[in-house]
């Protein structure tokens, strides 16, 4: 119990007097570089363990959010994927319902202008993938 008592900050004998200078008095100078030397074992194992703990803990925790970061940004991304090949499917069928001429209408030939972009914020697949892009309606005009 005392050892524990001196690791732990109080190395007093019972009556008070410092327990270093018992063991001076009654066993010599060498008595003092061992206690010096055990209670610096202690003292930095003691913190050394500690540290490492500290340093597990928050590297598994690192690795964790990291590997949950993956994750989100992967699901975000096939989101943002679906969500836009369904926006372009949507703007393709408004157009060729708004056109004239019965040819297929491809990407490459399709055009946005600023009145079909009106036209189409009236959509309500295109305001629901404005919205799920996170574009409010102040915004939605300046896109184009």
């Amino acid at each position: 119990f005392t050892l524990f008592r001196c690791f732990t900050g109080d190395c007093s004998a019972h009556d008070g007097r410092p327990l270093s200078y018992v063991l001076l008095d009654r066993y010599g100078n060498i008595t003092i570089a061992v206690y010096w030397g055990t209670m610096m074992l202690v003292s930095f194992g003691l913190f050394n363990v500690m540290i490492a703990c500290f340093l597990q803990n928050a590297q598994r925790a690192t690795r964790f959010n990291d590997v949950e970061r993956r994750r989100v940004l992967r699901k975000e991304r096939q989101m943002v994927h679906d969500k836009t090949q369904q926006l372009i499917h949507t703007i393709v069928k408004f157009v060729q319902r708004r056109r004239k001429d019965p040819s297929p209408l491809t990407l490459t030939n399709l055009k946005i202008t600023r009145e079909l972009w009106q036209h189409l914020l009236s959509e309500r697949k295109v305001r629901q993938w404005l919205d799920d892009m996170g574009c409010d309606d102040g915004l939605r005009m300046k896109l184009f």
